[in-house]
Parts: structure tokens; sequence; C-alpha cells
């Protein structure tokens, strides 16, 4: 194994030492790496930043293996580290940076990659429809890192702006179109969104990242189902629909209910009707 990859690849100790509980892991990633790998990592390394659209691909394929190696360490119970999980993901900002990819490139690749967890883990939790978080995520990923990382920063009411355009142009967003939708319908504050990654490292006897608090599972208001109802309306195309029998099967199960709803949008009144 090459000396100088496996060094670049690797956390570090605070004194700039490689951290050899993690050898197991970089050696790993090498694997995955493979031949190609390894020669993209070095070219973007070396300052060809010519063939950093050639060997760009590397750095999302190191992000995920980071991420799924982070879980692996954390449910492993016999791991003589375990709980250095969260350390593991700390170093990964640097080790892309040393490896050839600028801060601001580092930044958008872990940001997407932490964007697409999250739209995954709320698709498991109980608190929104999971059909609407799911075509989120589908739309997410179809972009590249610099859209993925765009759509991170936005808030629900842009994602879904951005979303209903690309429906209507029948197209993907520019990245200067999702900027001036993220300007609209920041996810955060600036001040928040320029604060740098930072995951905190645990000492070492702190609890496994398995004991973490578990959020809320609130029942969604009527509100709440109204909004995720009109998000999954503009996604759904109608204009062939009347001859599309799946779909007419699948609707008519809440037909009555359908109706109900969309009497109440087209002719809401204003005083409570009385018998």
């Amino acid at each position: 194994m090459d000396y100088q990859i496996t060094n670049s690849l690797s956390p570090t100790n605070p004194d700039g030492s490689v951290d050899q509980r993690y050898s197991d892991s970089t050696r790993r990633l090498i694997e995955k790496l493979g031949t190609d790998g390894v020669n993209a990592i070095d070219a973007l390394r070396n300052g060809q930043l010519a063939l950093a659209k050639k060997h760009g691909w590397v750095g999302p394929l190191i992000v995920d293996f980071f991420y799924e190696e982070a879980e692996r360490i954390d449910r492993t119970e016999d791991h003589p580290h375990r709980w250095k999980s969260k350390k593991y993901l700390k170093d990964l900002q640097h080790i892309l940076e040393l490896n050839g990819f600028t801060s601001s490139q580092a930044t958008k690749l872990i940001k997407s990659k932490q964007f697409r967890l999250r739209l995954d883990r709320e698709s498991f939790s109980g608190k929104r429809l999971k059909v609407t978080v799911v075509k989120q995520l589908e739309f997410c990923n179809s972009y590249g890192v610099s859209g993925q990382y765009e759509l991170s920063l936005m808030n629900e009411e842009g994602l879904r702006k951005a979303m209903k355009l690309s429906k209507i142009n029948q197209s993907l967003l520019t990245i200067r179109e999702l900027e001036e939708i993220k300007r609209d319908h920041p996810r955060r504050n600036k001040k928040e969104q320029d604060k740098p990654i930072d995951i905190p490292v645990v000492p070492d006897d702190t609890p496994s990242l398995t004991e973490i608090v578990i959020e809320g599972t609130t029942e969604p208001t009527q509100y709440d189902l109204a909004k995720e109802l009109v998000a999954i309306a503009s996604l759904i195309e109608t204009k062939d629909g009347w001859k599309d029998p799946e779909l007419i099967e699948i609707l008519s199960q809440e037909a009555n209910q359908l109706m109900s709803l969309a009497h109440i949008a087209m002719e809401p009144v204003t005083q409570p009707i009385t018998i």
C-alpha cells in the first residue's frame, strides 16, 4: 500500500501524526477506490486542476465511504474505538482538502451528503408524508454536488418552488436559478450559513453515537397535511390522466375525500352552514 496515499486518506492525531486506530478503515477505502481512484487522487493532489472535472468523481465516493464507515464503526459492538466515529467524520474536510479539493469544494461535498441523509431520515421518521420526502430525494439526486448544495440551503417552501419550476420547465434548473430561489427562501439566516462545518469530537468515555436523542414524533396538524397534499398535487401530471387506468384506480380509492377537499379549495364558505 502506497505510504503517501495512506497518509493522505487517514485521520490524524492532534500532533499531525496518522491516527493508527483507523488503519483498517483507510485500507478499506483504498480498496474501494481501486487503481483508478488512487490515480485520480494523485492527479488532484498534485495540482492538476485541468483534470479536476475528470477526476472529481472520487470526492463523492470518499464522502460516502466516510459516512458509511462512521456508521459501521458505531454499530459494531466490539469495535475498540466505537465512539470514535464522530472523530472520523471530523477529519473528512481536512482529508478532502489534503487530496486536492478546495475548501469550498470540500464543504459542498459534505453539505450535499448531509442534506441527502437528512431527507433519507425524514422519509422514515413518520413526521412527514414519505412520498413527499422520496420525491424530494429523487429531485435532489438528479443534480450534481453544486446543485444539491444549493438545495440544502433552501427551506421547505424553496425546495417545493424549485421542484415546481423544474416540472414546468421540464428540465433541471440552473445553478443560478437555484441560487435565486435560495436567496428568497433560505433554510437558515446568512450568519448561520456561513458557519464552518462543526462536527464535535467526543471524548473516549462518551457513549456511542447510537445514544442519540430521538426527535419528537408529534402528530402533524391539518395544516401540515394540507401543505404536504398541495406539494404532492403539484407534482402529479394531469394532462393525460383521464386515460391512465392505474392513476384513476389509485385516485378513485379516495374520490369522495378528494372531491370534498377540492370543494373547500374552490368554493370556500365564509359563514357556517346551518340547516
